[in-house]
């Protein structure tokens, strides 16, 4: 396969204001902007698994080709593989059923094919996504102009093929750090909405999940409401609704969560509060410094009233416990909060 190289990649350094102890943070004083690369080949076996793995002209493709796939694909390559015709564009990304992983590791691969001199809304007779089917998906390809007919989704149709012409992109970001020209694209991308009617001070709210949900919510809306804040669902908006609001907002609060993916699209000078539980991921606090946010972050008791000692839980073995528990905001957090924003 063919490569060309769109992003040599950098090392930035960061100057870390973290300081809470927390199992799943490992902050070095540097950051990776990761090299983007752009692979073509004729006549390509692949492996669209998470784990990828491509076999061009007699030999698995180095640089994107992992193990467990080429295991995987080598045994299949022994029977009969699937043959599909005309050009096809993989942009199966791990992770990219969730929204953040969407916004910021997928989409910016467009920014890089259209860099490689690739009209993505034409040039394509199959665009092969995991997952595709939520509004926002469907969104951001509209945006895109990219026909949904074209679009196949890797749950129904095959993760195993030989493709007439196949084109990949490497990742955009590495260790949840967003570079600027990824941040710059998904803004332009989002850049028509409107946030009319929304006031500066914004709550994030996380009731409509399943997850890391906080049980009080009600007291704690009525506490920030009285302090000019609006309850916002951003389920029930549009992306460019949504970055619309976050650029109008100079105040933000949010659950731990996909919500806070937007920030993204919030001025130099935001300030952002995120509450958390016992799951925090370190992707908004490294947003946060990569866009010149006020950043804080706010632990908040589990639903039967305690702390959970995040330096020392056991995350790798009981990760699904941790990940997902909902949290209450007693009376200590709750004015711990308002001291914060007012």
């Amino acid at each position: 396969m063919l490569k060309k190289t769109l992003r040599t990649g950098t090392r930035v350094p960061v100057n870390h204001t973290f300081k809470h102890d927390h199992a799943l943070f490992s902050l070095t004083p540097e950051e990776h902007e990761p090299p983007v690369h752009v692979y073509r080949g004729s006549h390509v076996s692949a492996c669209l698994e998470n784990q990828k793995a491509f076999h061009d002209e007699g030999s698995f493709v180095d640089g994107i080709s992992t193990a467990p796939g080429r295991k995987k694909l080598s045994g299949r390559m022994k029977g009969e593989l699937e043959r599909i015709d005309g050009r096809v564009l993989d942009l199966v990304t791990p992770g990219s059923n969730l929204y953040s992983h969407w916004l910021l590791d997928l989409l910016p691969k467009i920014k890089i094919l259209t860099e490689a001199g690739y009209d993505v809304a034409n040039d394509f007779d199959r665009i092969i996504v995991n997952f595709y089917g939520s509004a926002f998906k469907r969104e951001s390809f509209r945006l895109l102009g990219i026909d949904e007919s074209k679009v196949w989704d890797y749950r129904t149709h095959p993760k195993y093929f030989i493709a007439d012409e196949l084109v990949t992109v490497t990742a955009p970001r590495t260790r949840l750090y967003t570079p600027t020209w990824v941040a710059d694209f998904v803004n332009d991308l989002f850049s028509q909405g409107d946030a009319q009617g929304m006031p500066s001070k914004v709550y994030i709210s996380r009731s409509k999940g399943n997850t890391r949900r906080i049980l009080n919510e009600a007291a704690f809306i009525e506490k920030i409401s009285a302090l000019g804040y609006k309850t916002y669902y951003c389920e029930d908006h549009s992306v460019a609704t949504t970055a619309a609001v976050m650029r109008n907002a100079t105040h933000v609060i949010a659950p731990h969560g996909a919500g806070l993916a937007n920030i993204i699209f919030s001025r130099p000078g935001t300030q952002v509060l995120e509450l958390y539980c016992a799951h925090l991921s370190p992707e908004f606090y490294k947003m946060s410094l990569s866009r010149n946010l006020e950043y804080r972050p706010i632990q908040i008791a589990g639903v039967k009233g305690s702390m959970i000692d995040v330096a020392n839980m056991d995350y790798t073995n009981d990760r699904e416990y941790y990940h997902s528990m909902n949290m209450l905001l007693d009376d200590s957090s709750m004015s711990h909060c308002l001291s914060l924003i007012e």
